[in-house]
C-alpha cells in the first residue's frame, strides 16, 4: 500500500505538472491573439495604402525663360484635407479632388505636403519643373489617302505617344473625361485633342495635350464624300481619290452620285496608278442642282486596284453640275 507521504508527493506533483500546463497553454493563447492583432493590423494598413493613393498631375498654362505656370490637378479616394505648398501656405481643401495654380523655376524641384482626413502622416509629391518631360505626343504629318474598308471609311491617322521610363500609362480622347490605359499606335480618323498623362507614385506629372489634325494628299477625295451622308458631296473637275483594301476586290462598290447635262467618271487604278478601267456615269436630270436627282450606281471592285478616284465638274453652274455624295462596298 502507497503510504500517506507518498501519496501527498504524487498528488503535490500532479498539480504542479497541470499548472505548468496551464501556463503553456495561456502563452500559446497569448501569442496568437497577438498575431492576430498584428495580422489585422498589416491588413489595415494595406487597406490604408490603397485608399491614401494620390493621383497628381498638371498642366502647363505658359512659359517664359524661367518660370512656367502650371495648374496642379490632386486627386484621392480619402477625403484631402489641407495642402501645405512649397512656399508656406496652407489650402484648406476638404474634398476628394483639388486643383491648385502654382508658378514655378524651371529646373526646380517642389515639395507639396498632403494631409488626408484620419491620417496623421503627411504625403509628399514632388514636381519638378522641366517643360520637355514626358509624355511627349507624335502625329504622323504625311499627306495621306482615306482607306475606304469592309466597315467604312478610315482616315487612319497615327498618333505615337512617349512615356520615357513610365509604366502607368494613359491617353485621352474626351478631353480628360475618360482615360484608357496606352498600348501602342493609337488610330483616330477625325481631328481632335488628344491628352496623355504617366502616373508616378509620389510625383506631380505632366498631362501633355496635343491638337492634332488629319492631313489629306491634295488628289484624296474628300470627307464630304463619306462622312455626312447625303448633306454633304464633292464637286471636282479633276480626279480625287481613296485608297482600298485588298480584301474589297470584287465586291461591289456603290456610290451615290448626280449630275446635269454633264458625264462623271469612276477611274480603278493598280499599286503603279496604271488604269484598270474607267466607267461613264451619264447625267441624272437636266435641272439645277439638287440632292434628289442623285442616283446610286453599283461597279464590281475589278481584279488588281488599289485605289479608286471619281470626277465630274468642278462647281454647279446653272443646268450644269456633278457631284458625289456617298462611297462604299457590298458584297452583293
Amino acid at each position: 500500500m502507497i503510504s500517506k507521504k507518498k501519496k501527498s508527493i504524487i498528488l503535490l506533483a500532479l498539480i504542479i505538472i497541470a499548472f505548468i500546463i496551464l501556463v503553456g497553454i495561456a502563452i500559446l493563447a497569448g501569442k496568437n491573439g497577438i498575431l492576430n492583432k498584428v495580422s489585422i493590423a498589416k491588413e489595415k494598413h494595406q487597406e490604408s495604402d490603397v485608399q491614401d493613393n494620390i493621383e497628381s498631375t498638371y498642366v502647363i498654362n505658359s512659359v517664359n525663360e524661367n518660370n512656367m505656370k502650371v495648374t496642379i490637378t490632386l486627386i484621392s479616394n480619402t477625403e484631402i484635407e489641407t495642402i501645405n505648398t512649397p512656399d508656406g501656405n496652407a489650402i484648406y481643401a476638404n474634398r476628394n479632388k483639388i486643383a491648385i495654380d502654382f508658378e514655378a523655376i524651371l529646373g526646380k524641384n517642389y515639395t507639396f505636403k498632403i494631409k488626408l482626413k484620419d491620417d496623421e502622416e503627411l504625403k509628399e509629391c514632388v514636381l519638378k519643373a522641366d517643360t520637355n518631360s514626358k509624355p511627349i505626343i507624335s502625329e504622323n504629318i504625311n499627306d495621306s489617302y482615306p482607306k475606304l474598308t469592309q466597315y467604312g471609311v478610315k482616315l487612319n491617322k497615327k498618333i505615337d505617344i512617349d512615356y520615357g521610363d513610365g509604366t502607368n500609362n494613359y491617353y485621352s480622347l474626351d478631353g480628360g473625361k475618360t482615360w484608357n490605359v496606352y498600348n501602342g499606335t493609337i488610330i483616330v480618323n477625325e481631328k481632335g485633342t488628344i491628352l496623355a498623362k504617366t502616373l508616378i507614385d509620389n510625383e506631380i506629372t505632366k498631362i501633355e495635350i496635343k491638337n492634332y489634325t488629319i492631313n489629306l494628299a491634295k488628289d484624296a477625295l474628300g470627307i464630304e464624300a463619306y462622312t455626312g451622308g447625303d448633306s454633304s458631296y464633292v464637286q471636282t473637275g479633276e480626279y480625287k481619290y481613296i485608297s482600298i483594301n485588298s480584301e474589297l476586290i470584287g465586291k461591289k462598290l456603290y456610290a451615290k452620285v448626280g449630275s446635269s447635262r454633264t458625264k462623271s467618271y469612276i477611274i480603278f487604278l493598280s499599286k503603279d496608278n496604271v488604269e484598270i478601267k474607267t466607267e461613264t456615269i451619264e447625267n441624272t436630270t437636266d435641272n439645277t442642282f439638287g440632292l434628289k436627282y442623285f442616283k446610286e450606281i453599283k461597279y464590281t471592285i475589278p481584279e488588281g486596284t488599289t485605289k479608286i478616284g471619281y470626277k465630274g465638274r468642278e462647281n454647279e453652274s446653272g443646268y450644269y453640275w456633278a457631284a458625289l455624295s456617298e462611297i462604299g462596298v457590298r458584297d452583293e
